[in-house]
């Protein structure tokens, strides 16, 4: 089992506990009932999760909260929206990481797509992203399953090539976990691995924001190899962009990432 395999078992997995949890926020849904004393505002859950009650003190789903002009948003199981792009009546939104909708956000939905390779270009409207790679890069493009990344490009892009000059990868995982747990995740793995984790906040890459894991690992040699996985959510999904590199052709790497943009 390869680690991307790994990975989506693991997920797989958790979403057991996702299932469980969701219980019991209906649970103490129901036992709360109304709390008219509490109306139009924002209440934690049995999870901690802010959730909003209307004028009545009852517990709202599905709906737009306006909170002076700025908007946000409560889903299905009455959660507010935080971090990730949602679809909502066919049009998607970006919601930052305190709720708000992003100013100017809103497009049209696409359905779920792998995306396609022109030349040394990757286009995903899904995703509303676009990168180009070096010419000297060999690009392949995969079908998403557990076995191909929807895209992977570089120089020596087999898996488990000892010899990796750099690789970059475009993966769409099932989020069975929070976006905030995944990216713990990473930050753990890449330790683990005897990484140094030197940056795990934020970056904007494409018009969209992104949660960072960039670390690296030193050889006795004076040269490093770096692992740069940037992540963002749109919907059910995660979006997992991914530098591997050896400090040598780190220009090589800069090129795809400075590049990236949202897709025509």
């Amino acid at each position: 089992m390869n680690i991307k395999q790994k990975l989506r078992y693991a997920a797989a997995l958790a979403l057991g506990t996702v299932f469980m949890a969701a219980g019991s926020f209906h649970a103490w849904a129901s036992q709360a009932g109304a709390n008219p004393a509490a109306a139009n505002t924002w209440v934690p859950d049995a999870q901690g999760i802010l959730c909003h009650l209307d004028g009545n003190g009852q517990i709202q789903y599905n709906a737009w909260i306006d909170e002076g002009g700025r908007w946000r948003y409560v889903d299905g199981q009455g959660h507010m929206v935080v971090s990730m792009t949602k679809t909502v009546g066919g049009v998607q939104y970006t919601f930052d990481g305190e709720g708000y909708m992003v100013a100017g956000s809103e497009r049209p939905a696409w359905e779920y797509e792998i995306g396609s390779l022109s030349g040394q270009t990757y286009e995903n409207r899904w995703a509303d992203i676009r990168l180009t790679f070096p010419d000297t890069a060999e690009v392949r493009l995969g079908d998403g399953s557990a076995r191909t990344y929807p895209v992977i490009g570089g120089e020596h892009v087999e898996e488990n090539d000892p010899e990796l000059g750099y690789r970059f990868t475009v993966d769409f995982l099932d989020a069975a976990m929070s976006l905030a747990q995944y990216h713990e995740k990473l930050i753990q793995d890449a330790a683990a691995k005897g990484y140094q984790v030197n940056d795990s906040g934020t970056a904007v890459i494409g018009g969209y924001e992104y949660l960072t894991c960039r670390a690296s690992f030193g050889f006795s040699d004076g040269t490093s190899h770096f692992s740069e996985v940037y992540v963002r959510q749109i919907d059910d999904k995660l979006v997992e962009l991914r530098f591997d590199y050896y400090e040598e052709l780190k220009d090589r790497a800069d090129f795809v990432l400075t590049g990236i943009s949202k897709a025509g």
